[in-house]
């Protein structure tokens, strides 16, 4: 390619031919994560009620804000937790990724139990 050329220019064609290459296999190839998130809830009976206080605050506007109380009594323990799971690959599409996260997500749902 360099045969009547000078190295520079040689260097600099090359350059560009590299550079047109690498961005064409780069917009065919890439890397696509998807994320799956899921708040869980578990009650467990127990023998004696348990009372908790439940919270609110909520705001309005810019200046102000409502707060509500309230005790709360129950036969049920609570617990919660959240789950984060992520599908990342090559060129996969929604519908794969979301058979891989529900798979990830069930597994780590029974793993609790």
């Amino acid at each position: 390619m360099g045969h009547g050329y000078g190295s520079l220019a040689a260097a600099g064609a090359g350059t560009l031919i590299g550079s047109g290459l690498g961005m064409i296999a780069g917009a065919a190839i890439h890397v696509d994560r998807y994320l799956g998130v899921v708040d869980i809830q578990i009650k467990e009976k127990v023998k004696e009620p348990i009372q908790t206080q439940v919270e609110s605050k909520l705001e309005q506007g810019i200046g102000t804000t409502y707060h509500s109380t309230r005790e709360v009594k129950s036969q049920y323990q609570a617990y919660r937790t959240r789950i984060v799971a992520s599908a990342t690959r090559t060129n996969i599409n929604l519908q794969e990724a979301v058979s891989v996260l529900g798979e990830k997500l069930a597994t780590e749902i029974a793993g609790i139990f």
